[in-house]
């Protein structure tokens, strides 16, 4: 069998590794080199991801994604001719000028210039699912490559992953975190000194609620030929039936709904099993808030919103969580808020009310005064949004 030339190197470098313990900076210097002489390629990049809250419900998603790439002098910020391609058929594609992302739900191309979005090309060297893993993975690594930040790198020890021999390297966190734990694994090849697995962990906690997130990203039959050239043109990507320069300004985003607007009349069923109408609460001032569970800025926006509706208990103001998406019964809505400690009334079938409200994303929050006039309203969360709703209640008690 002909052993290509790269795994020769490979094989000279690990014989002379194999009879001393490596220090990490001795690690990462291995990984760099070998690193920089991967040129063109191919392999399968298994995207993982899990998410779980105690007493709630469980989410786990796979993706299996087919990347290719090869070098390309002329083009400097990249490097590279990128493809990849996902197992529900969403293409990308970069072929050093142009890059083509392709929806199959809606047959659309959106395509990008070198030329005219430069910021928007270069952050594809920050896009695993494209840009080639081990040069994505090693820039990572690199970081903590200094005097300074070395320390915050252990060797845990080998480890075999899917039939080969690791290392397994933690990075502790660049910056203390609050409440939120992390941990950062890589997982690099013993024989080739390339990292081919990232896994990282979160932890929180709101109230009752602890929620553990899971990303494990691996690579698996990587191949380092050369991709054919014709693998890198706008030609080889699927079907689609419209083109939209993603370069051009996006039309005007719809606003909610104005301020000194009457807010539409609603009726929406409570998670205890009634029913509640806008009408019903004429004479308070109320606060509506559009929310579903995975939009992670709706959490803290409750978890704000509920320290008010606290305050004001005793007052004529009534605090309303309008969810969007979620079934109350399969989504355990009423377990969601329970572990947050959210006791502020919350309707659901919410999706029958934004267009009135012209909601088109979560969260979004509106102040009824006692007359049904709309006199403040909020598009996405605001560290001022305490601040800003006192002043606006006080204002009309």
């Amino acid at each position: 069998m002909r052993i290509p030339s790269l795994s020769i190197i490979f094989i000279i470098v690990c014989a002379g590794c194999k009879s001393q313990k490596l220090e990490p900076k001795q690690l990462l210097d291995l990984v760099n080199s070998a690193t920089s002489k991967i040129e063109n390629g191919s392999y399968t990049l298994h995207n993982n991801y899990y998410r779980s809250v105690n007493g709630e419900d469980t989410v786990f998603k796979k993706n299996v994604i087919q990347c290719r790439f090869r070098k390309n002098a002329i083009e400097r910020s990249v490097g590279f001719q990128l493809y990849s391609s996902r197992d529900d058929n969403y293409q990308q594609l970069f072929d050093g000028e142009y890059f083509y992302s392709l929806t199959p739900w809606n047959q659309t191309l959106e395509i990008s210039s070198v030329i005219t979005s430069p910021g928007k090309i270069n952050d594809l060297k920050s896009d695993y699912t494209i840009y080639p893993f081990f040069k994505y993975l090693n820039d990572g690594l690199q970081y903590y490559n200094t005097d300074s930040m070395i320390g915050k790198v252990i060797i845990l020890g080998e480890e075999m992953f899917r039939g080969e021999k690791c290392y397994k390297v933690e990075t502790l966190p660049r910056k203390a975190r609050n409440k939120m734990r992390s941990a950062h694994y890589y997982y690099i090849s013993a024989n080739t000194f390339l990292p081919v697995r990232n896994y990282v962990t979160f932890e929180d906690s709101t109230g009752k609620a602890r929620e553990v997130q899971v990303f494990d990203d691996w690579i698996g039959e990587v191949k380092f030929d050369i991709p054919s050239s014709g693998g890198f043109l706008k030609s080889s990507l699927g079907s689609y039936n419209r083109e939209v320069n993603a370069d051009l300004p996006a039309d005007k985003p719809v606003s909610l709904l104005a301020i000194g607007t009457y807010a539409p009349d609603w009726e929406l069923p409570l998670l205890d099993g009634s029913k509640l109408n806008l009408s019903g609460l004429r004479g308070k001032i109320v606060i509506l808030d559009f929310w579903y569970k995975a939009c992670l800025p709706c959490q803290k926006q409750m978890t704000s919103l509920q320290a008010l509706h606290e305050k004001y208990k005793d007052s004529p103001v009534a605090f309303i969580g309008i969810n969007t998406k979620d079934d109350p019964a399969r989504d355990k809505l009423s377990a969601f808020l329970t572990n947050r400690g959210i006791t502020m009334r919350s309707a659901y079938q919410g999706s029958k009310i934004e267009a009135d409200y012209h909601v088109t994303a979560s969260p979004a929050l509106f102040v009824i005064d006692k007359t049904g006039k709309i006199v403040y309203n909020l598009d996405g969360y605001s560290d001022k949004l305490i601040e800003d709703l006192k002043r606006v209640i006080d204002e009309r008690l």
